[in-house]
Protein backbone atom coordinates (compact mmCIF):
# COMPACT_ATOMS: atom_id res chain seq x y z
CA UNK A 1 0.00 0.00 0.00
CA UNK A 2 1.52 3.33 -1.06
CA UNK A 3 1.28 6.61 0.81
CA UNK A 4 -1.66 7.88 -1.23
CA UNK A 5 -3.69 4.75 -0.51
CA UNK A 6 -2.82 4.96 3.19
CA UNK A 7 -4.09 8.54 3.33
CA UNK A 8 -7.32 7.55 1.59
CA UNK A 9 -7.98 4.65 3.96
CA UNK A 10 -7.01 6.81 6.94
CA UNK A 11 -9.62 9.37 5.86
CA UNK A 12 -12.31 6.70 5.33
CA UNK A 13 -11.66 5.17 8.75
CA UNK A 14 -11.69 8.63 10.33
CA UNK A 15 -15.15 9.30 8.84
CA UNK A 16 -16.43 5.91 10.07
CA UNK A 17 -14.98 6.58 13.53
CA UNK A 18 -16.68 9.98 13.69
CA UNK A 19 -20.03 8.50 12.63
CA UNK A 20 -19.94 5.61 15.08
CA UNK A 21 -18.92 7.94 17.91
CA UNK A 22 -21.96 10.15 17.30
CA UNK A 23 -24.23 7.10 17.07
CA UNK A 24 -22.83 5.54 20.25
CA UNK A 25 -23.33 8.75 22.23
CA UNK A 26 -26.99 9.00 21.16
CA UNK A 27 -27.81 5.30 21.59
CA UNK A 28 -29.03 3.51 24.67
CA UNK A 29 -26.24 3.01 27.20
CA UNK A 30 -23.75 0.18 26.99
CA UNK A 31 -24.74 -0.77 30.54
CA UNK A 32 -28.09 -2.58 30.77
CA UNK A 33 -29.89 -2.97 34.11
CA UNK A 34 -32.46 -5.76 34.05
CA UNK A 35 -35.43 -6.47 36.33
CA UNK A 36 -35.64 -2.87 37.42
CA UNK A 37 -37.56 0.30 36.67
CA UNK A 38 -34.37 2.30 36.46
CA UNK A 39 -34.33 4.49 33.36
CA UNK A 40 -31.69 4.14 30.66
CA UNK A 41 -29.12 6.85 30.12
CA UNK A 42 -27.49 7.87 26.85
CA UNK A 43 -23.77 8.43 26.46
CA UNK A 44 -24.32 12.20 26.32
CA UNK A 45 -26.07 12.11 29.70
CA UNK A 46 -23.16 10.16 31.17
CA UNK A 47 -20.78 12.83 29.90
CA UNK A 48 -22.97 15.46 31.55
CA UNK A 49 -22.72 13.64 34.88
CA UNK A 50 -18.92 13.69 34.86
CA UNK A 51 -18.93 17.39 33.89
CA UNK A 52 -20.86 18.16 37.07
CA UNK A 53 -18.71 15.68 39.04
CA UNK A 54 -21.36 13.04 39.48
CA UNK A 55 -21.56 9.40 38.55
CA UNK A 56 -19.61 6.38 39.72
CA UNK A 57 -16.28 4.99 38.54
CA UNK A 58 -17.69 3.14 35.55
CA UNK A 59 -19.31 6.31 34.23
CA UNK A 60 -16.06 8.24 34.64
CA UNK A 61 -14.27 5.46 32.75
CA UNK A 62 -16.80 5.71 29.92
CA UNK A 63 -16.57 9.51 29.89
CA UNK A 64 -12.77 9.71 29.88
CA UNK A 65 -12.40 7.14 27.10
CA UNK A 66 -15.04 8.92 24.98
CA UNK A 67 -13.35 12.28 25.50
CA UNK A 68 -10.02 10.72 24.52
CA UNK A 69 -11.69 9.46 21.34
CA UNK A 70 -12.94 12.97 20.53
CA UNK A 71 -9.44 14.41 21.03
CA UNK A 72 -7.94 11.65 18.89
CA UNK A 73 -10.44 12.37 16.11
CA UNK A 74 -9.50 16.05 16.19
CA UNK A 75 -5.82 15.12 16.10
CA UNK A 76 -6.35 12.86 13.09
CA UNK A 77 -8.38 15.47 11.23
CA UNK A 78 -5.47 17.91 11.43
CA UNK A 79 -3.03 15.37 10.03
CA UNK A 80 -1.44 15.18 13.44
CA UNK A 81 -0.07 11.66 12.94
CA UNK A 82 1.56 12.16 9.55
CA UNK A 83 5.27 11.31 9.71
CA UNK A 84 5.30 10.88 13.49
CA UNK A 85 7.94 8.56 14.94
CA UNK A 86 6.07 7.74 18.13
CA UNK A 87 3.10 5.41 18.41
CA UNK A 88 -0.25 7.23 18.74
CA UNK A 89 -0.64 6.70 22.46
CA UNK A 90 -4.02 8.39 22.87
CA UNK A 91 -6.02 6.05 20.54
CA UNK A 92 -4.34 3.05 22.21
CA UNK A 93 -5.37 4.43 25.60
CA UNK A 94 -9.01 4.70 24.52
CA UNK A 95 -9.09 1.02 23.51
CA UNK A 96 -7.44 -0.05 26.78
CA UNK A 97 -10.03 1.92 28.77
CA UNK A 98 -12.79 0.28 26.72
CA UNK A 99 -11.40 -3.19 27.44
CA UNK A 100 -11.07 -2.41 31.16
CA UNK A 101 -14.70 -1.27 31.08
CA UNK A 102 -15.91 -4.70 29.93
CA UNK A 103 -15.29 -6.86 33.06
CA UNK A 104 -16.41 -4.13 35.46
CA UNK A 105 -20.02 -3.86 34.25
CA UNK A 106 -21.36 -7.16 35.71
CA UNK A 107 -20.04 -6.13 39.13
CA UNK A 108 -22.18 -2.98 39.32
CA UNK A 109 -25.04 -3.21 41.80
CA UNK A 110 -28.24 -1.64 40.41
CA UNK A 111 -29.80 1.13 42.46
CA UNK A 112 -33.24 0.42 43.98
CA UNK A 113 -36.12 2.37 42.46
CA UNK A 114 -39.79 2.38 43.45
CA UNK A 115 -39.34 -0.50 45.91
CA UNK A 116 -38.03 -2.75 43.13
CA UNK A 117 -34.37 -3.72 43.09
CA UNK A 118 -32.54 -4.73 39.95
CA UNK A 119 -31.14 -8.25 39.84
CA UNK A 120 -27.98 -7.30 38.02
CA UNK A 121 -26.28 -5.59 35.13
CA UNK A 122 -24.84 -6.73 31.85
CA UNK A 123 -23.16 -5.32 28.77
CA UNK A 124 -25.44 -4.01 26.05
CA UNK A 125 -23.44 -5.60 23.25
CA UNK A 126 -24.83 -3.53 20.39
CA UNK A 127 -23.90 -0.27 22.06
CA UNK A 128 -20.57 -1.62 23.25
CA UNK A 129 -19.67 -2.87 19.76
CA UNK A 130 -20.43 0.51 18.17
CA UNK A 131 -18.45 2.25 20.91
CA UNK A 132 -15.40 0.01 20.44
CA UNK A 133 -15.65 0.27 16.64
CA UNK A 134 -15.08 3.99 17.09
CA UNK A 135 -11.83 3.37 18.98
CA UNK A 136 -10.58 0.77 16.51
CA UNK A 137 -11.24 3.01 13.49
CA UNK A 138 -9.42 5.92 15.15
CA UNK A 139 -6.44 3.74 16.06
CA UNK A 140 -6.08 2.20 12.59
CA UNK A 141 -6.49 5.63 10.96
CA UNK A 142 -3.74 7.08 13.15
CA UNK A 143 -1.44 4.10 12.50
CA UNK A 144 -1.92 4.49 8.74
CA UNK A 145 -1.06 8.16 9.01
CA UNK A 146 1.96 7.37 11.14
CA UNK A 147 3.28 4.92 8.52
CA UNK A 148 3.37 7.63 5.86
CA UNK A 149 7.05 8.49 5.67
CA UNK A 150 6.87 11.16 2.96
CA UNK A 151 5.27 14.35 4.21
CA UNK A 152 3.52 16.11 1.36
CA UNK A 153 4.09 19.78 0.59
CA UNK A 154 0.73 20.81 1.96
CA UNK A 155 1.68 19.34 5.35
CA UNK A 156 4.90 21.35 5.67
CA UNK A 157 5.16 24.37 7.90
CA UNK A 158 2.12 23.52 10.02
CA UNK A 159 3.62 24.25 13.36
CA UNK A 160 0.76 26.06 15.03
CA UNK A 161 -2.25 24.25 16.45
CA UNK A 162 -4.68 26.24 14.30
CA UNK A 163 -2.69 25.56 11.11
CA UNK A 164 -2.64 21.82 11.84
CA UNK A 165 -6.38 21.76 12.41
CA UNK A 166 -7.27 23.79 9.33
CA UNK A 167 -4.77 22.12 7.03
CA UNK A 168 -2.81 25.25 6.11
CA UNK A 169 -1.72 28.66 7.29
CA UNK A 170 -4.78 30.84 7.99
CA UNK A 171 -5.01 34.60 7.59
CA UNK A 172 -5.30 36.89 10.59
CA UNK A 173 -9.09 37.18 10.10
CA UNK A 174 -9.45 33.41 9.79
CA UNK A 175 -7.38 32.92 12.96
CA UNK A 176 -9.60 35.35 14.86
CA UNK A 177 -12.71 33.62 13.49
CA UNK A 178 -11.31 30.22 14.53
CA UNK A 179 -10.79 31.47 18.09
CA UNK A 180 -14.34 32.85 18.02
CA UNK A 181 -15.69 29.37 17.19
CA UNK A 182 -14.06 28.03 20.36
CA UNK A 183 -16.17 30.28 22.61
CA UNK A 184 -19.18 27.86 22.84
CA UNK A 185 -16.97 25.03 24.17
CA UNK A 186 -16.58 26.34 27.80
CA UNK A 187 -20.35 26.86 28.11
CA UNK A 188 -21.25 23.58 26.39
CA UNK A 189 -21.73 21.63 29.69
CA UNK A 190 -24.10 24.34 30.95
CA UNK A 191 -26.03 24.31 27.68
CA UNK A 192 -26.15 20.54 27.86
CA UNK A 193 -27.64 20.74 31.34
CA UNK A 194 -30.27 23.30 30.32
CA UNK A 195 -31.21 21.65 27.02
CA UNK A 196 -33.67 19.31 28.73
CA UNK A 197 -35.88 22.28 29.61
CA UNK A 198 -36.80 22.61 25.92
CA UNK A 199 -39.29 19.80 26.48
CA UNK A 200 -40.97 21.33 29.54
CA UNK A 201 -43.60 22.95 27.34
CA UNK A 202 -46.07 20.65 25.55
CA UNK A 203 -45.22 19.64 21.97
CA UNK A 204 -47.79 21.02 19.53
CA UNK A 205 -47.09 19.02 16.37
CA UNK A 206 -44.45 17.07 14.45
CA UNK A 207 -42.66 20.21 13.25
CA UNK A 208 -42.40 21.44 16.83
CA UNK A 209 -40.89 18.12 17.92
CA UNK A 210 -38.43 18.04 15.00
CA UNK A 211 -37.41 21.62 15.76
CA UNK A 212 -36.71 20.91 19.43
CA UNK A 213 -34.73 17.75 18.74
CA UNK A 214 -32.89 19.54 15.93
CA UNK A 215 -31.82 22.38 18.23
CA UNK A 216 -30.56 19.96 20.86
CA UNK A 217 -28.66 17.72 18.43
CA UNK A 218 -27.11 20.68 16.57
CA UNK A 219 -25.85 22.23 19.80
CA UNK A 220 -24.84 19.11 21.72
CA UNK A 221 -22.85 17.61 18.84
CA UNK A 222 -20.98 20.90 18.23
CA UNK A 223 -17.71 19.75 19.91
CA UNK A 224 -17.62 16.77 17.55
CA UNK A 225 -18.26 18.36 14.16
CA UNK A 226 -16.96 21.94 14.42
CA UNK A 227 -13.26 21.16 13.83
CA UNK A 228 -13.84 18.94 10.75
CA UNK A 229 -16.28 21.55 9.43
CA UNK A 230 -13.71 24.34 9.80
CA UNK A 231 -11.09 22.21 8.08
CA UNK A 232 -13.46 21.55 5.18
CA UNK A 233 -14.32 25.25 5.02
CA UNK A 234 -10.63 26.21 4.89
CA UNK A 235 -9.93 23.59 2.22
CA UNK A 236 -12.81 24.86 0.08
CA UNK A 237 -11.69 28.44 0.56
CA UNK A 238 -8.13 27.58 -0.48
CA UNK A 239 -9.21 25.62 -3.56
CA UNK A 240 -11.67 28.25 -4.78
CA UNK A 241 -9.38 31.15 -3.73
CA UNK A 242 -12.40 32.88 -2.25
CA UNK A 243 -11.87 33.66 1.42
CA UNK A 244 -15.55 34.41 2.07
CA UNK A 245 -16.45 30.73 1.57
CA UNK A 246 -14.55 29.89 4.77
CA UNK A 247 -16.89 32.05 6.84
CA UNK A 248 -20.08 31.03 5.01
CA UNK A 249 -19.45 27.29 5.40
CA UNK A 250 -18.38 27.71 9.04
CA UNK A 251 -21.67 29.46 9.85
CA UNK A 252 -23.83 26.64 8.44
CA UNK A 253 -24.51 25.06 11.90
CA UNK A 254 -25.78 28.42 13.19
CA UNK A 255 -28.11 28.73 10.20
CA UNK A 256 -29.37 25.18 10.76
CA UNK A 257 -29.88 25.88 14.47
CA UNK A 258 -32.02 28.96 13.79
CA UNK A 259 -33.93 27.03 11.13
CA UNK A 260 -35.00 24.60 13.85
CA UNK A 261 -35.76 27.54 16.14
CA UNK A 262 -38.04 28.93 13.46
CA UNK A 263 -39.79 25.56 13.05
CA UNK A 264 -40.53 25.50 16.78
CA UNK A 265 -41.61 29.14 16.95
CA UNK A 266 -44.03 28.82 14.02
CA UNK A 267 -45.59 25.56 15.23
Amino acid sequence: MNDKQKRIWATILWIIGLGTLIVSMLMSPIIYVYDTYEDSTSGLMILLQIFVFRGDGIEWLYGISTICAVISLSHCSGGGYYGQKWWPILPILTILLGLIFLPLVPKIEPMPYNDKVGVGTRIEWTGYSVWMLTFICILVSSLLQRSVKIVTDDMKGKKSFIARILGGKPSICQTIFFLFTLLPIPVWPIGFLLSGFLFDAPIHNAFDEIGRFGMIITFLSYPIYFLPLLRFAFYTSSRTEKSWTFYIISLIPIAIFFLFVGMTALS
